[in-house]
């Protein structure tokens, strides 16, 4: 009887009924924007032993002995695998540019130089006992730097344009080897609100 339904305008004075004297703790504030984050860095992993890796396809660990006698843990990508290693991660919104790195290592031999595929937002970049095939650090768009000494570890950067995520939101990341197994430490994903004035640190 007398149900009525009335609109307020503005938020009205005081509540229907008191609330409890506590409250459960709100969740926090899921950051939509590039902007809204103090740190740039998004993703950050050295794939030490133990860690979850459960968002990578196809993922799991390794513990490799460098040649300096000193152990870490890297990302196995075995040639033998059908499908890449890969993952999805969010990239907030008005994000101009998504820096990705990583270290790529032999598995077999970490004093030498490897040779692996890492595909981004479908793009691939070919990197063969150390050496990329593009002097003018650019494929198809995306700039790219690939810094090795001839020998052990090879550290590749890519600067992605907002034009291969700001539809999704969305950028995957892949690994392949083309022969023996690699191991993948070091990656991190770090944004940039604004386009940043310099291209990665140039390769030795």
């Amino acid at each position: 009887d007398d149900l009525s339904i009335t609109m307020h305008c503005d938020a009205p004075t005081s509540s229907p009924t008191s609330s409890p004297t506590s409250s459960p703790t709100s969740a926090p504030t899921e950051y939509k924007f590039c902007e809204d984050y103090e740190d740039p860095v998004l993703y950050s992993e050295d794939f030490d032993e133990g860690d979850d890796i459960s968002s990578w396809t196809n993922g799991d660990t390794v513990e490799l002995t460098m040649a300096n006698g000193t152990t870490v843990g890297a990302l196995l990508v075995d040639s033998s695998s059908p499908d890449p290693v890969s993952s999805t991660f969010d990239i907030p919104e008005n994000t101009e540019v998504a820096e990705v790195e990583a270290t790529v290592l032999d598995v077999d031999d970490t004093s030498a130089s490897p040779g692996f595929q890492i595909t981004i937002a479908n793009v691939t970049i070919l990197v063969e006992n150390g050496n990329f095939s593009f002097p003018d650090g650019e494929v198809a768009g995306m700039e790219v730097v690939v810094s090795s000494d001839g020998s052990g570890p090879v550290t590749v950067s890519v600067l992605v344009d907002k034009t291969f995520f700001e539809n999704t939101n969305v950028l995957e990341v892949e690994f392949e080897s083309d022969s023996g197994s690699v191991g993948v430490d070091d990656l991190s994903i770090t944004m940039h609100c604004d386009a940043p004035t310099s291209s990665p640190t140039s390769s030795p």
